[in-house]
């Protein structure tokens, strides 16, 4: 079954992009152009990982970030995008579990994605004590 990815992306251009690039990549996609929307979204939709903008608009992905991972859905992996140059930081400020910086190669964000829901997998087995 082909895992799914929440896509907060408030540029329709590089949604499509996204989209695209998941879909050939094999993942299941939902998507939303705004970061007011997002508990919903994952209530709705149970995504594997959520792969969200900074700049929402005049909202903050890294305070939805923040919120998500001091939450019921602090489990779910965030990988953040921006052409922000500074990405430990924002990784560290905001909880996030991986960062993309823009404009990203569409190799390194699949393999990026792969492996950050392989670690996710992986913390969560170690925490049912199970064997992975």
């Amino acid at each position: 079954m082909a895992q799914t990815l929440l896509i907060v992306e408030d540029d329709p251009e590089i949604m499509e992009i996204l989209k695209i690039i998941l879909a050939d990549a094999g993942f299941n996609t939902v998507s939303s152009q705004y970061g007011f929307d997002v508990e919903e979204l994952i209530a709705q939709n149970n995504p594997d990982l959520l792969l969200m903008d900074i700049r929402l608009g005049e909202l903050d992905g890294r305070k939805i970030c923040k919120s998500l991972k001091s939450g019921p859905h602090a489990k779910i992996p965030v990988i953040l995008m921006s052409a922000h140059a500074l990405a430990n930081e924002v990784m560290n400020d905001a909880c996030a579990d991986a960062f993309i910086e823009k404009p990203f190669d569409i190799y390194w964000i699949t393999k990026l994605i792969a492996n950050t829901l392989s670690l996710s997998i992986k913390k969560e087995s170690g925490n049912n004590g199970l064997m992975s």
